[in-house]
């Protein structure tokens, strides 16, 4: 049914930036209760030219930490009005140091209340001149660390794979993260960050740890 979004979401937080949210929006959703077990078989949210669909499950007979598989698939994600454009100082030097006087280390996953595993696909993924295509990543995280296995997508004319953990467990963030890409342009890469047309060219491939 129609769903205004912006009275939604402004009931939940008045303070709500909602010039990043589609005023109308459809939502079709199937769900049902058994056994401590919460099944969304069919969602549908439709807004603008956004689309969101999927399943999702959440199971509660692990009473201390829930289970939550999902499937989701979304057409687009802008991020341009969530986070500085590339090239911007996202802040002056003075909040810079607040922030990190007031920073206690990383977050701990072990807070989470829930354990996940699923996969999100994304269409096309937007944030400032860059543009990546078919994003999909197949995750889980339980008891303080998240696997990527793998992250993929097209960007800057070519192709990138991401694998491995990220644990987070009493302020440390210990990584292992393996990547691949293959025939990135690099003009491409230059003209996301720059106008100036003294630029180099050609292939790049990558594979780092």
């Amino acid at each position: 049914t129609g769903i205004d979004l912006h009275q939604v979401i402004s009931g939940y937080d008045p303070k709500a930036d909602l010039s990043i949210v589609p005023k109308k929006g459809i939502v079709d959703i199937s769900a049902s209760v058994a056994n401590k077990v919460v099944t969304i078989s069919r969602m549908s949210v439709a807004a603008d030219e956004y689309t969101l669909t999927g399943n999702v499950k959440a199971d509660f007979n692990p009473a201390d930490k829930p289970m939550v598989t999902f499937k989701l698939d979304m057409s687009k994600v802008d991020l341009r009005n969530l986070f500085p454009k590339t090239g911007e100082d996202p802040a002056t030097a003075e909040e810079v140091q607040q922030k990190a006087a007031a920073a206690t280390g990383a977050p701990d996953l072990n807070d989470i209340p829930v354990n996940a595993e699923g996969t999100v696909t994304v269409k096309t993924l937007v944030y400032d001149n860059i543009t990546v295509s078919a994003l999909s990543a197949t995750m889980k995280a339980v008891n303080g660390k998240v696997e990527l296995s793998p992250l993929t997508g097209n960007v800057w004319g070519g192709s990138f794979i991401v694998n491995g953990s990220i644990s987070c467990n009493e302020g440390k963030l210990p990584a292992a993260l393996k990547l691949n890409a293959a025939n990135i342009k690099i003009d491409n890469i230059i003209s996301s960050f720059t106008v100036d047309k003294r630029t180099l060219s050609g292939d790049l491939t990558l594979n780092a740890d």
